[in-house]
């Protein structure tokens, strides 16, 4: 309980805010977990996110502090694995360049290699949480790069808040743009403790849910309700030779 009230008061009480928020994402992105195709997985992340946030807290209040960092570090590891798998699905629905959608595959699988490596090899999984979010973040931080490379690079009337993957980009965006910095000195300094700046990570993560709301809370487009209204169906509508210049820049090269 001890560890529980310091962590409250060095994060600024930020953790209730993110609770919060983690909750009210969870219920109404599963109310409407069948209004957008794309995002007919994506659900589970915040009730993933709800359940790993049971498993650290009720750890820090009712077991003792080895047993507790063990638990959290370990269960911190599962949700961002859980966390890049649910995105980077997303991400491979939304993209439409092909070149995108391949480089996401493999450093998806790379990702997953090095998460084997650390949970067969190493005990790392049980201790620094650091070194899966370090390669999560760079994963999903290219994903949001191709995915706004894309949506910005194509003429369209359509609203862009109206796509509901605009939103969850913006929000992991924002996210890991915030926090890599932190997870990258928690990397590299692993004797001292950025406790007293984890509360960037409640921010960050509570903005990240509302987004997540908004994105549900979309206008689904009537005209077409049969086809999926994500980036691609803007793309779709878009000529194709617009779309072959978008394919023909050298950014991926």
């Amino acid at each position: 309980m001890s560890e529980f009230l310091r962590l409250l008061a060095q994060t600024y009480y930020t953790i209730p805010v993110m609770v919060g928020f983690q909750f009210a994402a969870g219920i109404i992105s599963f109310r409407n977990r069948h209004k957008f195709p794309e995002l007919r997985s994506f659900y589970l992340y915040p009730l993933i996110g709800i359940l790993q946030t049971i498993i650290s807290l009720s750890s820090m209040i009712f077991l003792d502090q080895t047993i507790s960092d063990r638990i959290e570090q370990f269960s911190v590891n599962i949700f961002s694995i859980s966390e890049a798998t649910l995105f980077l699905l997303l991400s491979v629905r939304v993209l439409i360049i092909r070149k995108s959608k391949t480089v996401i595959k493999v450093l998806y699988i790379g990702f997953i290699v090095y998460t084997i490596y650390l949970i067969f090899f190493t005990d790392e999984i049980f201790h620094n949480s650091s070194r899966v979010i370090c390669a999560e973040s760079s994963v999903i931080l290219t994903a949001t790069y191709f995915y706004l490379f894309e949506i910005f690079s194509v003429q369209t009337s359509e609203k862009i808040t109206d796509h509901p993957a605009f939103w969850i980009n913006i929000g992991f965006l924002f996210v890991f743009s915030c926090t890599l910095p932190i997870t990258t000195l928690d990397f590299f300094r692993r004797t001292v403790s950025f406790y007293y700046l984890y509360y960037v990570n409640f921010i960050t993560y509570s903005i990240l849910y509302l987004l997540i709301i908004r994105a549900y809370l979309c206008n689904v487009y009537i005209g077409h309700q049969e086809e999926t209204w994500t980036q691609p169906q803007m793309l779709r509508e878009n000529s194709n030779k617009q779309l072959s210049k978008v394919e023909s820049k050298d950014w991926i090269l």
